[in-house]
């Protein structure tokens, strides 16, 4: 005698509308929306949470990569007096210095995207499994990527680092190439 079915559907959010067409064919259904209507409130707080982290540790970067620009035109300060005495524009190092900032995002963008893909197809491979008391059987928690998150934020990070960038461009734009070319 079979007692239960556990239907898995494409779109979970549609649970409730596949629990209604079955209980109107006569048999009981319930979605896991009816089952655990806490899950659905804790996988919200999860992502308002994780997306806050996610916008901090970008803008913690930002700084980062500002920092680092900083430290590349004091170091430059020679190169680019010289660049300067030779008629390169302020705009040209600028556009030197943005460019380089967004490819530090960049890579810094991809690698982790790539870190972060490779960690989740890793605990995706694990069939981390939860039984609860009220379950007729165990729920078993799939770790997915969205496709779009793997383009948008190395495209995120090249932006950040991009406009973190301008100010250090700015600065080595500004520099008196005779200042510059004495240290």
């Amino acid at each position: 005698v079979i007692t239960y079915i556990n239907i898995q559907i494409a779109d979970p959010y549609r649970a409730d509308e596949v629990a209604e067409e079955i209980s109107a064919r006569g048999y009981e259904a319930e979605s896991w929306r009816t089952l655990f209507p806490e899950f659905e409130e804790t996988l919200a707080i999860e992502t308002f949470s994780n997306n806050l982290i996610l916008a901090l540790v970008l803008l913690i970067a930002s700084f980062g990569i500002a920092n680092v620009m900083n430290m590349m035109v004091l170091e430059k300060t020679r190169e680019i007096g010289m660049l300067m005495a030779m008629g390169t524009d302020g705009s040209s190092i600028r556009k030197i210095f943005v460019f380089e900032s967004g490819m530090l995002g960049l890579a810094g963008g991809i690698s982790g995207s790539i870190l972060g893909y490779l960690a989740s197809a890793y605990f995706h491979s694990l069939q981390y499994t939860i039984d609860m008391p009220t379950a007729p059987q165990p729920i078993v928690i799939k770790f997915l990527v969205d496709p779009f998150d793997l383009v948008a934020f190395p495209l995120l990070a090249l932006v950040l680092s991009m406009i973190a960038g301008v100010y250090p461009a700015h600065k080595a734009s500004k520099l008196d190439p005779v200042v510059a070319l004495r240290g």
